[in-house]
């Protein structure tokens, strides 16, 4: 029990550390614009932009949830995954995107089975992605292995958090 209360600590140390704010996002990339048609799928064009999910594999999401993606600038992807907060290292080259399975995250109790079924189902679809870009309308397109896929499109709340 108490390497489980030291490991919850240091995960939350993690989050704290990544809650700095975004960085600017890079030319041509601003958030809630979609990127010039001679970029479409520059995966430069998603760091430093809070993203949020829209589809989850091909099977939407639950209605008012709410899971973000932020890529930093420092090689740590964060955001909320529904019910808890998480942080994982990733890679960005070009196009290829490879995310850390060793996801650190909070751990909140979810309101309903459905939402934790959904925020499992991320955190295990998030280290299969191995492709990322924005395409021609705004979104964010994750790809991987077998098929998965995910798309966000800008978080725009995320410029009225506190």
């Amino acid at each position: 029990m108490r390497f489980e209360t030291v490991l919850s600590c240091l995960a939350l140390c993690m989050l704290a550390a990544c809650a700095s704010p975004a960085s600017e996002a890079p030319v041509g990339a601003a958030a809630g614009k979609p990127p010039s048609a001679s970029a479409p799928h520059s995966g430069r064009q998603a760091r430093g932009i809070s993203w949020r999910l829209e589809d989850l594999d091909q099977t939407g999401i639950i209605d008012r949830s709410r899971i973000t993606l932020l890529l930093g600038d420092d090689g740590r992807a964060s955001g909320m995954a529904g019910c808890n907060r998480y942080t994982a290292a990733y890679t960005l080259d070009g196009t290829t995107l490879a995310v850390d399975p060793r996801i650190a995250s909070t751990r909140m109790a979810c309101v309903s089975e459905a939402m934790m079924y959904q925020e499992q189902r991320y955190f295990e679809l998030l280290p299969l992605m191995d492709t990322a870009g924005v395409d021609a309308t705004g979104a964010l397109i994750l790809t991987g292995k077998g098929g998965a896929s995910m798309k966000f499109y800008p978080d725009e709340d995320a410029a009225q958090a506190p």
